[in-house]
């Protein structure tokens, strides 16, 4: 996986320097039905607002959350690429479709569709909020986006 995750930010990289579009790095907290996870993406935005990239998330145990009783089968660990597409574009924020796809854990295959929203804050810094869905149950996301 490390090969993988290697060779896209050298491809994204080299993609960056001959077009001049927007490679960014996202960092991100997402509260599941059983646990908050937290996780980065490493990507590149094309010109019409089409996204794609590689991410890596992995769970959190928060104060006090360890009395709680969590499931056999939970996501500790998910890894893989993603795709986003605009719903509504504007200067200064849009909303896209994103699909995470990947390994989960290391064994199951997982898709995790979302809608997230960014704010630009500056050129390089956007804010983001988001919801999607994972095991049937609603999830609710938070971030910061950087254009590199």
């Amino acid at each position: 996986m490390k090969v993988i995750v290697s060779l896209a930010i050298i491809i994204l990289a080299s993609i960056n320097i001959a077009n001049a579009q927007e490679v960014f790095f996202n960092s991100y907290i997402e509260q599941t039905s059983v646990s908050p996870k937290v996780g980065g993406q490493l990507g590149y935005e094309f010109s019409y607002g089409y996204e794609v990239g590689v991410f890596y998330q992995k769970e959190v145990n928060m104060l006090g959350s360890s009395d709680t009783p969590k499931p056999r089968f939970r996501e500790e660990e998910f890894v893989g690429i993603l795709l986003a597409a605009p719903i509504l574009m504007a200067d200064r924020y849009n909303v896209k479709l994103n699909a995470r796809t990947g390994m989960r854990n290391q064994f199951n295959f997982a898709i995790s569709p979302s809608v997230v929203g960014n704010y630009k804050l500056i050129n390089t810094i956007q804010v983001q909020l988001g919801v999607g869905i994972r095991a049937l149950r609603p999830t609710f996301q938070a971030g910061l986006r950087i254009n590199l």
